[in-house]
């Protein structure tokens, strides 16, 4: 809006320069021209006419008044609307081209700018599909990758049972010697009065818990039934689970094996859950 003001201003500016241009000398100009041409009967009469200068005199006195009125006056009004209207015309003209230029101006615009838009949203779904395009590519890549760690995983795994099948194998008969003794032991104690029963489960759990040489008054000092104690550490002796050291002396030392570990948490855990 302030651009088509400013393009007014400047219009009328140069309209009011260019009338004073030709009310000035170029006027003159204009006139003798105008007075030329409409006048180019006299003009030619007197200057191609073979006649005397002093008939050629008396004509143009004849006629004087209508040359005044008819040969001056109407060439000059001429020249005077040639100057005032020329430059409205003019004004005119370059008002309606500066309007038919925005008019233009415009409409090529909204077309480079559907262009645009047309070209932004075709960018936009050729980086969308080459986006989804990757994102499917990183996956299949990543399905591919998880297939062959599960492959090398079970790989691995069939090696390692290849590798330790005989510890596989001594395992299982470990487990199978402890369940063989665990329920043995367990009959055993099954048959104890209520007494002597609460005083093993008391031992096991000190065996459990204790690390080092031991005597059995290290565990009477802390039982119910302390008078209980002798036998059921005979009893843990016949299956192998503590050993006797220093042997012989007045006061036996016992020691829990590495067998007799195992041993007791395995009876714990399928006798005392």
């Amino acid at each position: 809006m302030i651009e088509n003001i400013e393009n007014l201003k400047n219009t009328f500016t140069n309209l009011q320069l260019e009338v004073k241009n030709k009310f000035r000398l170029p006027i003159i100009i204009t006139y003798s021209i105008i007075l030329v041409l409409y006048n180019w009967d006299i003009v030619f009469y007197l200057a191609f006419q073979n006649d005397i200068a002093i008939n050629k005199i008396n004509f143009v006195k004849k006629n004087n008044n209508e040359f005044k009125f008819l040969r001056v006056l109407i060439p000059i009004l001429i020249a005077i609307a040639y100057s005032i209207i020329f430059p409205l015309i003019q004004l005119i003209l370059n008002i309606v081209l500066q309007y038919l230029k925005r008019i233009n101006n415009n409409i090529t615009r909204n077309e480079e700018l559907d262009q645009a838009k047309h070209n932004f949203n075709v960018q936009l779904q050729l980086a969308g599909q080459q986006t989804i395009q990757q994102l499917q590519s990183r996956i299949d890549q990543l399905i591919i990758e998880n297939k062959d760690l599960i492959d090398s995983n079970n790989s691995l795994i069939s090696k390692y049972k290849d590798d330790n099948t005989d510890l596989l194998n001594l395992d299982s008969i470990y487990n199978s010697e402890y369940d063989k003794v665990s329920s043995e032991l367990k009959n055993e104690i099954d048959k104890f009065g209520l007494n002597k029963k609460t005083n093993m489960i008391e031992v096991i759990n000190f065996l459990e818990n204790y690390r080092g040489y031991f005597h059995s008054q290290n565990i009477e000092e802390h039982s119910t039934f302390p008078s209980f104690t002798k036998s059921n550490l005979d009893i843990l002796k016949k299956y192998k689970i503590i050993e006797v050291i220093n042997s012989g002396t007045h006061q036996e030392q016992y020691k829990t094996n590495l067998y007799g570990s195992k041993l007791l948490k395995h009876f714990k855990l399928r006798y005392f859950k």
